[in-house]
């Protein structure tokens, strides 16, 4: 993969990944949740769903580490409310972005940077991709294995806010 096909490498330690279980399938139940976060300036980075079954679903979000105590009372309110079942907060992880450039080959950078983190024995917690834009959570105990991996390649991340 030539490097120039990737117009943005950032790494975001400072980050949690907040996964709210058991969410009603019903039109409204995101409105509220999101209404919720910003109602309490709580930003977030990321978002992944995981599809409904048995009239429930999974949201995940990431947010700054420094909101995660904001974050963790949101989730008891939204648990005593019964809205969630149950949630799960995690501060040992990163968010990765890459961008790519108008002309890249996404359909070989994105493996490639998926091989890179299997190499290097990083799992990925969550995706989102849309043209252009792959946003990744990881582990962060082994992500500066990975880090040097990409650097090998020439890419050399950026890290702090994005």
């Amino acid at each position: 993969m030539d490097p120039a096909e990737v117009s943005e490498f950032r790494v975001l330690r400072a980050v949690a990944r907040v996964v709210l279980r058991g969410v009603r399938d019903r039109p409204g139940s995101a409105a509220d949740i999101f209404t919720g976060l910003a109602d309490r300036d709580i930003d977030y980075l990321l978002v992944s769903y995981d599809a409904a079954s048995g009239g429930k679903g999974d949201i995940a979000f990431v947010v700054y580490r420094a909101q995660e105590e904001d974050a963790r009372r949101f989730c008891e309110e939204l648990l005593d409310a019964g809205d969630i079942s149950d949630y799960r907060v995690d501060a040992n992880v990163a968010l990765l972005k890459f961008g790519f450039a108008p002309e890249a080959r996404e359909k070989e950078a994105v493996p490639f940077v998926f091989e890179v983190l299997a190499q290097n024995g990083v799992n990925v917690e969550a995706i989102a991709y849309s043209k252009g834009s792959l946003a990744l959570v990881v582990l962060e105990r082994r992500l500066d294995e990975a880090l040097l991996t990409f650097q090998e390649y020439g890419l050399e991340p950026w890290e702090g806010a994005l």
